[in-house]
């Protein structure tokens, strides 16, 4: 049976240095020899150096069909990786601050945290939120904010105070002065169900 050993752009001697068997086939050809151009080490095994290498680059392969099953697995988890890659990447500046408004909308948010967080300058950041967004940052966020408080007003029955709170807002009086702004009811009004025709 023909056994095919895989370690990467190898020569002999250092294939030698670090413990590899030499292993030859049917035809007295070594296996990592032949398989030299079409396998490299991964970025682990040049970090770590030769003493760790074997631990991600070395395994034996006795057969065609372990080799296809090999590489049909390895593909799959490049896939797998490229996926959640993809699904975390974010292309622009504004992303990022829409992201992090999403996540940290109940905490204190400025346009200079910002802007030092995406690397731009304020004035800048605003420019480009705007022109992306089509509404200033702090609509953005104010907007975002009533948004939560809209839900929980619908679907808790915390106090105001804690709605208030939990939304990001310094102090209540602030919070019941931008929510009537936005939806033409107090936050009462609105858990109460008046206006209904107001969103």
């Amino acid at each position: 049976m023909r056994t095919i050993t895989c370690a990467g752009f190898v020569s002999s001697a250092t294939a030698s240095k670090i413990g590899l068997q030499r292993k030859e086939d049917d035809y007295g050809e070594s296996g990592y020899g032949r398989l030299e151009p079409y396998i490299q080490f991964p970025p682990q095994a040049q970090t770590y150096g030769l003493a760790h290498a074997r631990k991600y680059v070395f395994y034996s392969i006795s057969s065609s069909k372990e080799l296809i099953e090999r590489c049909q697995k390895l593909l799959g988890d490049l896939s797998i990786c490229m996926a959640n890659r993809k699904k975390k990447f974010v292309t622009s500046p504004v992303e990022l601050v829409v992201r992090y408004v999403e996540e940290h909308y109940a905490e204190s948010i400025t346009l200079n945290m910002m802007a030092e967080i995406v690397y731009l300058s304020p004035s800048y950041l605003s420019s480009l939120f705007k022109s992306k967004q089509g509404q200033s940052f702090i609509d953005f966020l104010t907007e975002k904010r009533i948004e939560k408080a809209k839900t929980m007003l619908r679907y808790s029955d915390e106090k105001i105070q804690v709605i208030s709170d939990s939304t990001g807002f310094t102090n209540i009086r602030h919070f019941n002065r931008v929510f009537k702004t936005l939806t033409n009811r107090t936050p009462t009004e609105y858990r109460e169900g008046k206006n209904i025709g107001v969103n």
